[in-house]
């Protein structure tokens, strides 16, 4: 599959998922309604359409989705963690090898777009190789806190047999943090736990990034959206609008299509 297949799908699953979460929430909305084995059952007697709280049952069919490859860490974690107790662990190597190139450990779901040709890949709450994770999840060291912040990359993979190869733009020995700059008005935008990344478009060649912010300890509620433009050749953040949307979690999962 060449790039006009597999690069055009990738850049197809942010809006995918949407559409699909989408479907989901409609469904959801009419109790009692079932479109196959898969499809969500809610429980009548704890539906509220007043209340967040609904009562849903996601059915997986066998076979209906398969894992390619993974494409963060070092080495493909089930394989790993089978034998991390052994004194050298089974280490089948991802691709990308983002621990050793980046110190992209782990890190939260991730939202792409395209650039230019290129596949540009922004990843939410991430860890690195410190000591929380060494010996057990990685054999090497890197003192850098990530702190919940949230690295981007960019990938020129033309064939998905070849395995996604991510390619993060850097800062010293670690990825690049997306960590847009204070606001015009001088208010600092947080980066911190759940405030991530969102959503991105290129446009005339030039990247613009939704940034969710303003996460508070076990509440979405006063989340909100800022635009940044995003420069390549120096790796730098610039603010180009003020805040994109309303307090509240509504206005802020999106997807800029």
């Amino acid at each position: 599959m060449g790039i006009s297949g597999f690069a055009s799908s990738l850049y197809r699953w942010p809006i995918m998922i949407f559409a699909l979460v989408a479907m989901a929430v409609a469904n959801a909305q009419s109790p009692g309604v079932q479109q196959g084995p898969s499809a969500w059952t809610l429980a009548p007697d704890t539906y509220n359409t007043n209340s967040m709280n609904k009562s849903a049952t996601l059915t997986y069919i066998p076979g209906s989705s398969v894992k390619l490859y993974q494409i963060n860490g070092d080495c493909d974690w089930p394989e790993w963690d089978a034998t991390n107790t052994n004194p050298t662990p089974t280490c089948k190597p991802t691709a990308s090898q983002t621990a050793t190139r980046a110190d992209v450990l782990g890190d939260d779901v991730a939202t792409s777009f395209e650039n230019n040709g290129e596949l540009i890949m922004m990843f939410g709450d991430t860890i690195g190789a410190t000591d929380d994770f060494y010996p057990t999840y990685i054999d090497f060291q890197n003192t850098f806190a990530w702190d919940a912040h949230d690295p981007i990359a960019r990938s020129t993979t033309q064939k998905a047999s070849d395995g996604l190869l991510l390619n993060f733009f850097l800062s010293g020995n670690h990825a690049l943090e997306v960590l847009p700059p204070p606001q015009p008005d001088g208010t600092p935008v947080d980066m911190g736990a759940f405030d991530v990344p969102d959503a991105g478009i290129s446009l005339n060649g030039q990247i613009y990034i939704s940034a969710k912010t303003g996460h508070t300890a076990n509440s979405d509620t006063s989340d909100y959206a800022v635009l940044v433009k995003f420069d390549e050749g120096p790796s730098d953040f610039f603010f180009r609008a003020h805040d994109v949307s309303t307090s509240g979690r509504a206005f802020c999962d999106r997807r800029l299509v």
